[in-house]
Order: structure tokens, then sequence, then C-alpha cells
């Protein structure tokens, strides 16, 4: 592993720890052939601008997790009584995908793992419940965030993370570090917005 990638790996950890202990307040699934998941946990933070998509509840347009997941490849919800749902099955409202990642919510982070070369995603929740997620798409896989910023696993399960690090403290001719790291957070955050199916409203 070069040590760009073990740099990001070491990130990844620390962001896959932070998430122990932490509730999950709310779970949000893509439509149609979108099969995209986004959860967030840990104590709900207000947001600057309320999201605009009314297929979103007030709590899911108002509030975003201080740390959470994005998962766009294939996954698959584990419950006490064995295989919930996958990714593929029916996901609307009612529908069991729908019902099995409903199970998530409320539910307290107990371990959180990458696993294997590929990085993929093992989430462990209280009573009996798990996420796995497979990164096996050729486009991005899966994402991490917190308070100290997000990783990415893309293609071939390459990391990514955000802010990027910056070899030797250089900032760049045009931005500060301290900029840099905003602006690359700023543009994670837009694509996870985005994937949530929503835009800022001054609603």
């Amino acid at each position: 592993m070069d040590p760009d990638q073990h740099e990001a790996a070491l990130r990844l950890r620390a962001l896959l720890d932070g998430l122990v202990g932490q509730p999950c307040f709310n779970a949000l699934l893509g439509a149609g052939a979108d099969y995209s998941l986004v959860l967030d946990l840990g104590e709900p933070q207000r947001r600057s601008l309320r999201l605009a998509n009314p297929r979103l509840s007030f709590l899911q347009r108002t509030y975003e997790g201080l740390a959470g997941l994005l998962v766009e490849c294939p996954w698959r919800v584990e419950g006490p009584g064995g295989v919930a749902a996958a990714c593929f099955e029916p996901r609307g409202p009612n529908e069991v995908g729908q019902q099995a990642i409903a199970e998530l919510v409320e539910r307290t982070v107990t371990a959180a793992a990458a696993e294997g070369p590929g990085f993929d995603l093992v989430l462990t929740l209280d009573d009996g419940w798990v996420l796995r997620a497979f990164a096996v798409q050729p486009g991005d896989n899966w994402s991490v965030w917190g308070p100290t910023g997000a990783v990415l696993v893309g293609p071939r399960s390459r990391l990514t993370p955000s802010p990027p690090p910056t070899p030797g403290g250089g900032g760049g001719p045009d931005l500060r570090p301290a900029d840099q790291e905003e602006a690359a957070l700023a543009r994670w955050r837009a694509r996870l917005e985005a994937r949530r199916g929503g835009k800022p409203s001054n609603d």
C-alpha cells in the first residue's frame, strides 16, 4: 500500500471507530433504480438551510447527522433472524427494503469495520442488526463522514479522503490549507446532498 493510501486507511479506521456508540436517527433510501443509502448518526445537527425535497420528512429536511454513511454500492441488511433485505429488493413504502432499513433507526452502532483489501463495510448495531456494503462497483462505493472529514471508498476500493492530505503542509498557490479543506468538504457535502435528493430551501 502506498503512503497516501496507508494514511487514508488510518483516517478511515478513525472515522469508523468514531461511529461506535452513536445512534442512527435517520435512514434514507434512493428511489427507482437508485439503491443508494444514507444513514445519519450521532447527535442531530440542524442544517443552515432546510432541504426542499417534499419526499423527505421534516426531520430529514431539517437535520443531519454529526456523522454518517453514504452507501452507493450493493448492500444487505441482516437481522436476528437472518437476511432481512438486499438493495435489489422492492424499496418503496411498506416494502421489504424500506422495512429493513427502518429497523436500523434508533439503534446504536456497536462496531464498524472496513474488511479485506476491498474495504467492504460491516456496520453492526444493537439487537443483532448488521449493514454490509460490498465495494464492487467501478465507480464510487461508500463514504463515511464525521467532524474531522470524510473518506470515500472509490473504484477498485481506492481511498479518497476529504480534506485531502497536504504533503509538507503546503496549501498550494491559490488556497491556504484551511481553505483547501473547506473547499474539499464543500464539494463532498454537495455530492451527499445530491444523493439525498434535496436542494437547500430558504423556507
